[in-house]
């Protein structure tokens, strides 16, 4: 795999520099941005949110519309764009308008963390548990299964519908929990198969689709571990290494037996992670990484099933962070979009920003 990283085009009419904190497909095409600007003028204080737009990741003009304070994340398709901000949920079908959504919450506005756009519904979740909603608008919690006592972590979507992972607090420490939602949103199971608690997992904070299959991460203790879920297709289920075996599929969630989930071998080359999180994307059928394979520089990383990661060529092509970290990372078709702060190390006086593209090449 090859890729060609280039610095963009960010358009910082009336600041003197700015960080882009995240980005989002438009459902027409094109990218929305959003991030905070900074003025000299003002000695370097922040002058609010900024929102861009660009046509292909590569040129992005300031627009003049406004849109959720604090958003945190989004997530689009022929739906809409459905964005989170504290404990709110907002729509937009261009990017151009927003609507707040109306999420019934009975104990009081919770924590949104993730969000996830299939095309009949959409998925929220955070510290109350989950809502789904088919227009954006209106949100119904998700009742049963655990959810009302469970803290969902993130949520994403996969062939066979939707994928939750969280944790639910027993008492004498976190259990670890995955869901898996038909298309619809309307019906959710609680994976019962795998070990995802004890050695393997006290907690899974972040879930990517790979096809019919998902790559999770999660933490045990203070020690990092990932593992690989093969998706169910049909009646069958498989992990990695392990031969196919019959499940039986619940009503109204298609291929819902229990996931094998697969912990990362010590054995495996070991990927780490960019400073500020996870910076994981699906492309084609896999996933690219951004991270360190020991003491490599910074790269783009690929792999088929999440356990083992090849290497990006030509290398040193992505900035040395130093202390900064990166801020958003997605990838659309083989188009690659990647932005961050510079923080050298010794001098955390000086910071800047980056926003980069690239074209990757199997």
């Amino acid at each position: 795999m090859t890729v060609q990283w280039q610095p963009a085009a960010l358009d910082l009419t009336g600041v003197d520099r700015a960080i882009v904190s995240g980005i989002v497909r438009l459902p027409a095409g094109g990218y929305l941005a959003w991030g905070h600007g900074q003025s000299d003028a003002l000695e370097g204080a922040d002058v609010g949110e900024l929102y861009w737009r660009s046509d292909d990741g590569r040129v992005w003009e300031r627009t003049a519309a406004s849109g959720p304070a604090r958003l945190s994340a989004a997530d689009s398709s022929p739906l809409g764009i459905v964005a989170i901000a504290g404990g709110e949920a907002w729509w937009s079908e261009d990017g151009n308008r927003w609507t707040r959504g109306h999420l019934e919450s009975p104990g009081g506005e919770p924590d949104l963390w993730d969000v996830a756009v299939g095309e009949e519904a959409a998925v929220v979740v955070g510290s109350g548990g989950a809502w789904i909603s088919r227009d954006g608008l209106r949100w119904q919690p998700v009742t049963g299964e655990r959810m009302d006592i469970s803290r969902v972590h993130a949520v994403d979507v996969t062939r066979q519908g939707f994928i939750a992972v969280g944790e639910e607090w027993t008492g004498g420490g976190y259990e670890a929990h995955a869901w898996r939602i038909s298309p619809d949103g309307g019906a959710w199971q609680r994976d019962p198969g795998g070990d995802l608690t004890g050695r393997s997992y006290d907690t899974l904070a972040h879930v990517w689709g790979v096809g019919d299959s998902a790559l999770a991460v999660g933490t045990r203790g203070e020690v990092e571990t990932s593992g690989s879920a093969s998706g169910c297709t049909a009646a069958t289920a498989a992990t990695s290494g392990a031969s196919k075996r019959p499940i039986a599929p619940s009503p109204g969630v298609p291929g819902s037996g229990p996931i094998a989930w697969k912990p990362k071998l010590a054995k495996a080359p070991r990927l780490g992670f960019a400073p500020g999180g996870p910076a994981i994307a699906s492309w084609r059928d896999g996933l690219v990484a951004i991270g360190l394979d020991g003491a490599s520089p910074l790269a783009l990383h690929a792999s088929t099933d999440g356990l083992r990661w090849d290497r990006s060529r030509p290398l040193e092509q992505l900035p040395d962070l130093g202390h900064g970290f990166i801020t958003t990372f997605i990838v659309d078709g083989d188009t690659a979009i990647v932005s961050g702060t510079i923080e050298p190390p010794g001098d955390q006086s000086v910071q800047d920003y980056f926003l980069q593209v690239g074209t990757i090449t199997p």
